[in-house]
């Protein structure tokens, strides 16, 4: 029997080294302005995005300041993946809600998969596959959120690198 959760333990820690290797993650001021000291649903503390190794999916999630609304479509962050470089061009690749979507030139959205979104606590995690777009080996991303006049990404100065 000890034997038996030896061998449970030791999958498990593997499975988790497996679906943490290759995290990045930003850190956000808090409070940076009046409207997000008074909303802090909308107020983005942490980015995290990595691959899991298990599922073969990319993952990024946001975290808030105060615990969210998962039914508050509004205040869902969204993900930009720039894959062409240049730390503050336009992105190619956004992910909102349940949708992965291609960004044409002039802002068009042209959806090209699914998301999965899954809201709890303070945090939203989106799970997609990576193989959805095309040239997503190394790439830079960032975490807005932008309702209501009040607007929050993280980073500030541009895209976070990220490997697959």
């Amino acid at each position: 029997m000890r034997i038996l959760v030896a061998l449970l333990t030791v999958a498990l820690v593997a499975t988790l080294a497996a679906t943490a290797f290759g995290r990045t993650t930003v850190t956000d001021p808090k409070r940076e302005t009046e409207a997000l000291e008074r909303q802090g649903r909308l107020d983005i503390v942490r980015a995290t995005a990595g691959r899991d190794r298990v599922r073969g999916q990319q993952v990024h999630s946001v975290t808030m300041r105060r615990p969210i609304r998962p039914g508050r479509q509004r205040e869902q962050p969204v993900i930009l993946i720039n894959t062409r470089g240049g730390g503050t061009t336009d992105p190619e690749y956004a992910v909102f809600g349940e949708m992965l979507l291609r960004v044409k030139r002039g802002g068009d959205l042209v959806a090209i998969g699914r998301a999965q979104l899954r809201a709890e606590g303070r945090t939203w995690t989106y799970r997609f596959d990576p193989k959805r777009i095309p040239d997503l080996r190394r790439y830079g991303w960032a975490a807005l959120l932008r309702t209501d006049g009040t607007s929050d990404v993280a980073p500030e100065d541009g895209y976070a690198k990220a490997r697959t």
